[in-house]
């Protein structure tokens, strides 16, 4: 089905271009998670703080990604070292 396609796809992504895929991960999650979140603390709907969302993508993007890229390829090399 379409979740395993897209498993796949991803796979293929982390071994072709991790730092790169681990990158747009981050900064996809950052701003998915603060766009649900805003949606879920203010259901009347009153204003979608963009700048707010644009940071969290960006925070993403530029820290989290590479750090899970660090931290990836360090158990990879404590998988293969056990």
């Amino acid at each position: 089905g379409i979740v395993m396609r897209a498993g796949r796809a991803y796979d293929g992504c982390l071994q072709k271009h991790r730092l790169l895929c681990t990158t747009a991960s981050g900064a996809i999650l950052g701003l998915a998670g603060d766009a649900c979140t805003q949606a879920a603390t203010d259901p009347a709907g009153s204003g979608f703080d963009a700048r707010r969302c644009a940071s969290f993508a960006l925070f993403g993007g530029a820290v989290t990604g590479p750090i899970n890229y660090v931290w990836l390829q360090r158990m990879s090399q404590a998988v293969v070292w056990l």
